[in-house]
């Protein structure tokens, strides 16, 4: 029997959309580089490069990926220029996303001087084309969406103020200088949820562990307004999945909203109120938990939660204030609409008056210029808070009087909660929030607790739950440690 030929118009077009549709494989290539000059110090002898290799079914795409990711074109350099000097030590990547006709890779150099140093570029392409994805591509009334990063900037500075002053720094971290998001931001990263608009704050390299990360993420949602009909990553918009319910969190302490979980990445407490509109049912836990290896959906949501009639609007806009049923005035309570083990790991407590840790207390206060403040430990608990073989301490110390005013605590008071860790072989106190009241403290005096350490979104990690009040307010954070640091990931509070 004689096949029927194909007319040639549509064999191009099947074609053009297997080709379409073919999803670009990546690999790597590594290669180490030899220097030749004199003078070198044995590890700077050579260099590594893990270049990233594409395959696909057309070539030509094939060429441009190639050409978009390239290294010396990203990062403004050549392979001659870092061969003759003696800084950079090895160029890496990461596949951030590769879906929907988009390719996400973060390209990584790292180099030595007189300290360690790096960059990270984020680079989007269109894997159909393979031709890179820019600003311009995607969005519209940019002036409009500048304005809204900018507003998320400025609340991302505003929490790393707070967090500094109350760990006892100073003013504020930013100059009157500082560079605004909307007049840097170039560089942005896409998943199946949203995008996330990359900013450098330019931090020297002595203050880096201070400077925030500079990244802000907008859900294909908050884009709407801002997203051109038809550009490069129309189909990862058009295959996006509808967002999960919310998994709401509850600082019992507070008395109101810690802000959600959706999809495994943290919302405010804003967002999350509204999943009380359904009245959901929570999971309550106290601040020594046992590894009970379950599921939140598997415990007994046996506790009510929903919004109070009345809201501090005016005072507090963004506080949520829940009514738990039957009531509770201490620990975390999670929505047992979760999916994940909220104690991957046990927390132990440790008896308040063990030597050890006095001691540890003692010498902490010491180098605070505290040497001469009594030590009272409230809270020590044992956890592995990273799932990495590795327990660490977290403690918590207040010694507040009041001898000449009921609202200034005296002079050598402190309250503070620490995270008692080892960071590259050595032992090192990480400080989540504390007050400490010298000569020059103004004001009144913040007193803190731990309440509840927990997982608070599945991604193994426990975050460590601590409320702060002081006479005119109070507020709760949730912290992670990462590369030895204390960063916040959920944060809420009312007061004047």
């Amino acid at each position: 029997m004689k096949l029927k030929q194909i007319p040639i118009f549509l064999f191009v077009l099947l074609l053009l959309a297997f080709n379409s549709f073919a999803q670009v494989k990546v690999t790597s290539e590594k290669i180490t580089y030899k220097r030749t000059g004199t003078n070198l110090l044995d590890h700077k002898k050579s260099f590594d490069v893990n270049y990233p290799k594409f395959s696909g079914p057309n070539k030509e795409v094939l060429r441009r990926l190639e050409k978009t990711f390239d290294y010396w074109r990203v990062f403004g350099t050549s392979l001659e220029e870092e061969t003759e000097f003696q800084w950079l030590d090895s160029l890496d990547f990461k596949v951030a996303y590769n879906k929907n006709n988009v390719l996400v890779i973060e390209m990584i150099r790292e180099g030595s001087g007189a300290y360690p140093s790096g960059e990270t570029k984020t680079v989007v392409a269109n894997s159909t084309y393979g031709s890179p994805v820019t600003m311009t591509d995607v969005f519209k009334n940019r002036i409009g969406l500048f304005q809204e990063i900018d507003k998320a900037q400025k609340a991302e500075m505003n929490a790393a103020d707070k967090a500094y002053i109350t760990g006892g720094g100073e003013e504020s971290l930013f100059d009157e200088n500082v560079e605004k998001a909307s007049d840097q931001v170039e560089e942005f990263s896409v998943n199946d949820y949203g995008i996330t608009f990359i900013f450098d704050y330019g931090f020297p390299h002595v203050s880096q562990a201070l400077e925030p990360p500079g990244r802000f993420f907008f859900s294909w949602k908050q884009l709407e307004p801002y997203l051109r009909e038809f550009s490069q990553i129309s189909l990862v918009i058009e295959k996006a999945p509808t967002p999960g319910r919310i998994v709401p969190i509850v600082d019992l302490r507070i008395g109101g909203l810690l802000g959600g979980v959706q999809e495994g990445k943290f919302v405010n407490a804003v967002t999350a109120s509204n999943e009380l509109l359904l009245e959901p049912s929570f999971v309550w836990f106290g601040a020594d938990n046992i590894n009970l290896g379950m599921k939140l959906s598997s415990y007994n949501a046996a506790w009510k939660g929903k919004l109070t009639a009345d809201q501090p609007d005016d005072i507090c806009p963004e506080f949520r204030y829940v009514e738990l049923t039957p009531k509770a005035e201490s620990g975390v309570a999670i929505g047992g609409n979760g999916n994940w083990d909220p104690v991957p790991n046990k927390v132990e407590e440790i008896f308040k008056g063990n030597p050890v840790y006095r001691d540890v207390v003692a010498a902490y206060l010491k180098s605070r210029g505290f040497g001469s403040s009594p030590v009272k430990i409230e809270q020590i608990y044992k956890v592995d808070l990273e799932g990495d073989g590795a327990d660490e301490i977290v403690i918590r110390a207040t010694n507040l009087t009041y001898s000449e005013n009921e609202l200034v605590a005296d002079k050598g008071g402190y309250s503070f909660v620490i995270v008692r860790k080892i960071v590259g072989g050595a032992v090192k106190n990480i400080l989540l929030a504390g007050d400490f009241i010298d000569a020059d403290h103004g004001g009144a005096e913040n007193s803190y607790e731990i309440s509840s350490i927990l997982d608070l979104n599945g991604d193994g990690r426990m975050e460590i739950i601590v409320y702060g009040q002081y006479y005119e307010g109070a507020g709760v954070s949730a912290y992670s440690i990462e590369n030895g640091a204390a960063k916040v990931a959920l944060e809420t509070g009312c007061g004047l």
